[in-house]
């Protein structure tokens, strides 16, 4: 919601004359509440302090007369008075007791006493009548006590009464009787027993609004023997000080009223060349550039009007430019647009070149993959192949070839994808094909050769590739693996597991130009029904959804759960449990793999 302006200035004008006028109002109240209170604390202190001067020895003894003789007579046990809920009383005597007590000499001249300091006392505290003469006061109303330790309560939880200037009953007030136990839950009590005289500030009751004071009474040796307890009736100083408060929110009030109406006058004063303005600028956001705004006034806003008017004129000139501008540049936009659509149109022919390029080498690289016709002819080993490339052409590469008598599985990793890295693969499986066609025996030699053609090929491309690349060998039961690639897996019959490392037999072709001193093999024993898998990383570092590798160790977990079916059972059980892992996660990598099985001599799989 938009709030105008106008109406800003006069919310804040008169919030502020109602807060400065309020806190005025504030701090005078405050200051005449404390002056009041404590001129009425004042004088009751000195009433208090010169009432205590007129407690000679034998005040001070009928005072412990009195404390003997109620702890004497007391039906309440120590127990008992602790219990006593905060802010209640309780007897302590029976009523004949303490009607019997209360008319012995020595209440009655502690009685006597209290009512004198009361007379002189009532006199001297009048505060308010001299700071405010002309207001009509009543009279006000003092009165004392006395307040005493019960013995075996040294805390002053719990104090009793000994003496007061009015105890006798009137109207509905039961009056005071002598060793009444009081709950305490004010501690300037406890702070009076320790010497220190207390007051209060107002506080009310059922009988009126009151400031106490307690001043302890003190023996010759400086001991407390009870506090004298001083409450003035301040009701009168309450209600004058409520009319004060009425007279400061009239005054707010009033404030209020006269600051709202100032502020709508300046409102109106401010607001007016405000509008004019306003409505120029709409006139120029509609798109009128030869707006022009007239104040007449020497002051900023008019200041602001011709600066207004300054400022059309330069966006007029600006937008007569930027026409102009605008159609040249259209006219280069429209040039460069169609050269735009002549270079898509030669990007779609070119797009569609390399994908038929692609699709051609897609196709060459599935034509020379071995079929299953041609692995069922390989003899002693029952092998199945699988590979799926990530993308259009893939960088995979496996082979099974016979030659000689002489029988090599390939497999490898082609660093990317796409046409490069299936342009080496087929590199690969070419130079494989013709140095096993030369009869070339010599596994070390072999990849010393094949490595050097792959090197020199990278180069003349000007390619950032080379692959992993193991060959097995494979006659009369044995297997001779050369290259480094990925693990070779061996799950013997009866479910041994055993891992080959390659590691250490070579280094990726391509990678340097000669590899002859890296180059080693190793041999592996086969038995009838050991399976062997040779696999690419597309499959042990394939994702599912949650971020988890499939691994090396549930790829072996597999093989073994299935090592007593066929080699092609083998692969698509593989496949199958490597699809459930992987779920709907995008694949990135190209997935190959290859499962060798020995054959059962002929008699047997007759059998």
């Amino acid at each position: 919601m938009r709030i105008p302006f106008s109406l800003k200035v006069g919310f804040t004008t008169t919030l502020l004359a109602a807060s400065v006028t309020s806190g005025g109002l504030f701090l005078f109240y405050s200051y005449a509440y404390n002056l009041l209170l404590g001129e009425i604390t004042g004088r009751l202190r000195d009433v208090g302090y010169l009432g205590t001067l007129q407690f000679d020895d034998d005040i001070l003894t009928a005072i412990e007369t009195l404390k003997e003789v109620t702890a004497a007579e007391s039906q309440l046990a120590v127990e008992e008075i602790r219990q006593i809920p905060p802010g209640d009383a309780l007897l302590s005597l029976d009523e004949e007791t303490f009607a019997t007590l209360q008319q012995e000499d020595e209440y009655q001249s502690i009685s006597q006493l209290l009512r004198r300091i009361d007379q002189v006392g009532s006199r001297q505290i009048a505060p308010a009548q001299d700071f405010y003469p002309q207001l009509d006061w009543q009279t006000s109303t003092l009165g004392l006590y006395l307040m005493a330790e019960i013995p075996g309560i040294p805390d002053f939880q719990q104090v009793q009464f000994i003496g007061s200037s009015r105890h006798e009953a009137i109207d509905d007030w039961p009056g005071n009787p002598l060793g009444n136990v009081y709950s305490i839950t004010d501690p300037t009590f406890a702070a009076a027993f320790g010497g220190e005289a207390q007051s209060t500030g107002l506080y009310s009751d059922s009988f009126g609004t009151w400031i106490s004071t307690l001043v302890p009474v003190l023996d010759q040796d400086g001991r407390v023997v009870a506090v004298l307890g001083l409450d003035y009736d301040a009701t009168n100083e309450a209600n004058q000080l409520a009319v004060l408060r009425l007279i400061g929110l009239g005054i707010v009030g009033a404030s209020f009223l006269l600051s709202a109406g100032g502020s709508v006058l300046l409102a109106r004063w401010v607001g007016s060349p405000l509008k004019i303005l306003r409505h120029g600028a709409e006139r120029v956001r509609a798109g009128d550039y030869r707006t022009q705004v007239s104040l007449t006034s020497q002051d900023e806003f008019g200041l602001l009007a011709e600066t207004f008017n300054s400022m059309v004129d330069e966006i007029r000139t600006q937008a007569e430019t930027l026409e102009s501008e605008v159609a040249n540049r259209t006219a280069e936009l429209a040039e460069a647009n169609q050269a735009i659509s002549t270079l898509n149109q030669q990007l779609q022919n070119e797009n569609r070149r390399m994908e038929a390029e692609l699709q051609v080498t897609r196709r060459l690289q599935q034509m020379i993959l071995p079929g299953a016709t041609e692995l069922s002819e390989v003899p002693d080993l029952d092998i199945a192949g699988f590979m799926e490339p990530a993308n259009e052409v893939g960088g995979d590469y496996y082979d099974v070839l016979v030659d000689h008598g002489q029988i090599k599985i390939g497999i490898g990793d082609v660093t990317g994808h796409g046409l490069q890295s299936g342009v080496l693969m087929l590199m690969v499986q070419t130079a494989v094909r013709t140095l096993l066609v030369c009869n070339e025996r010599d596994p070390i030699k072999f990849l010393t050769i094949l490595n050097r053609v792959i090197y020199d090929n990278i180069q003349r491309m000007n390619a950032d590739k080379n692959l992993t690349l193991s060959l097995v060998d494979y006659r009369d039961g044995s297997l001779r693996l050369s290259g480094s690639h990925e693990e070779m897996i061996v799950v013997r019959s009866n479910g041994d597991l055993e891992r080959i490392n390659t590691m250490l037999l070579g280094i990726p072709i391509g990678l340097d130009q000669d590899i002859t001193h890296f180059v080693d093999q190793t041999e592996v024993k086969l038995e009838q029904g050991d399976v062997v898998v040779l696999y690419t990383d597309g499959i042990t570092e394939a994702n599912n959804l949650q971020g988890e590798m499939y691994g090396l160790d549930r790829l072996c977990a597999v093989i073994g759960q299935y090592r007593h079916l066929s080699s092609l059972q083998i692969q698509k059980a593989v496949i199958a449990d490597l699809r459930d892992f992987i779920g709907s996660q995008e694949i990135y990598d190209d997935i190959t793999l290859l499962v060798m099985k020995k054959r059962l001599p002929m008699a047997l799989e007759t059998v």
